[in-house]
């Protein structure tokens, strides 16, 4: 079956909420110090953000395709994006540990809504060509995540800081919602 332009168009947004998505889940690496700094922790103590992110990522997998299920696709996918570039540009914002602990846990929550909904969209959009598209999309994740640790550190070493590393993320993400 030819791809119509709304399938396209669609297949285009789907790619770039994971796009959006490896930018900012790939993005704490090497903000790690940073962060630890920001809230006065040890490096130990900043590694619960990765556990606090995984739980949010089970927890939000868990439910995220019964809420598809149940409401309009696009407005949610485009809500955990935007919810993803709000949470990723609070970050240099948040002065205690466990706050930060908190916000990871809804970046998991949200990157497990985009995940698992633009997956879900693109087989709906999609029946009979599967398997290039869905790893497609894997792969421009991969790709987000390959280059969110060059943009953060490119960023420290222009500003010092991570302050406009976690901006710069969130305002990448956001063209995807008006394209969705």
């Amino acid at each position: 079956m030819p791809e119509t332009n709304l399938t396209l168009r669609q297949n285009i947004g789907y790619y770039g909420s994971f796009l959006a998505l490896g930018l900012i889940i790939a993005s704490i690496g090497p903000a790690l110090p940073y962060l630890a700094r920001q809230t006065g922790s040890e490096l130990r103590e900043i590694s619960y953000l990765f556990v606090a992110r995984s739980l949010g990522f089970i927890v939000g997998s868990m439910i995220a395709g019964r809420i598809y299920d149940r409401i309009r696709g696009h407005p949610l996918l485009v809500g955990g994006v935007l919810a993803l570039a709000g949470l990723s540009g609070a970050i240099p914002a948040v002065p205690w540990l466990w706050a930060l602990v908190l916000l990871f846990f809804g970046l998991g929550l949200c990157g497990s809504a985009v995940s698992v909904g633009g997956s879900m969209l693109l087989v709906w959009a999609n029946r009979d060509r599967l398997g290039s598209l869905l790893g497609g999309l894997h792969f421009i994740w991969g790709v987000g995540a390959f280059l969110s640790p060059i943009i953060v550190v490119r960023m420290i070493r222009m500003t010092g800081n991570i302050d406009a590393a976690f901006i710069v993320l969130s305002v990448l993400a956001l063209p995807v919602c008006y394209w969705l």
